[in-house]
């Protein structure tokens, strides 16, 4: 009996590993992110992540941060990605970032990707940075990730019903005033002071 209820702990663990394991890689998309130092000739993988752009879940499928060297605290580094080109090229995409932002973090921060997304139907990557998020609650895990979409901007106000007055013509626009009739109370004021005044000093 006892045989049987270690043989079923046994089988319930691998199916929650497995759950595990296909909720980490049922996300529909995935990107690998490099770190690139400036003074070396090629690209480091930093991170690989899933994500889905639909609901912004994401998952870090693994993290592997630079180790730097002593007296390299200001080399900087290129945190990018890949991607392929019109003519089937590879193209580099990416941002400048300094080694301190590398850095571990404390209890309070962690690193976090930002990730952004296209607006178009594929959801295609086109830019990444990194940057720290100071927050208690977030600080599980190595790195964190944010998917971006782009906001949208002002739109222009188009059709706007025109007002008529009840005799069906357009209303006409008023003439800017002329500067006398802006500021004549101005002028009637240093008007009356300078008359009133002309005679104090003869007396």
């Amino acid at each position: 009996m006892r045989s049987l209820i270690a043989l079923l702990n046994v089988f319930l663990i691998a199916i929650s590993i497995g759950l595990g394991q296909c909720k980490s890689t049922s996300l529909p998309k995935s990107a690998e992110i490099y770190h690139w130092a400036v003074n070396v000739p090629q690209p480091s993988l930093l991170a690989k992540i899933a994500y889905n752009p639909d609901t912004l879940e994401s998952n870090v499928l693994s993290y592997t941060p630079p180790t730097v060297e002593n007296g390299d605290n200001h080399v900087k580094y290129r945190i990018g990605f890949y991607t392929t080109a019109a003519d089937g090229s590879k193209q580099w995409v990416g941002s400048l970032v300094s080694q301190s932002a590398l850095a571990s973090t404390s209890a309070t921060q962690r690193n976090t990707l930002q990730l952004y997304l296209s607006g178009s139907q594929q959801h295609d990557l086109y830019h990444v940075s990194l940057s720290k998020k100071y927050n208690a609650e977030e600080s599980e895990g190595a790195i964190g990730v944010e998917l971006v979409y782009p906001s949208a901007g002002a739109l222009p106000e188009l059709n706007k019903p025109i007002v008529v007055s009840p005799d069906g013509t357009a209303p006409q626009e008023e003439a800017e005033k002329t500067f006398f009739q802006k500021y004549w109370w101005v002028l009637m004021i240093v008007a009356v002071l300078t008359l009133s005044g002309g005679g104090g000093e003869g007396q």
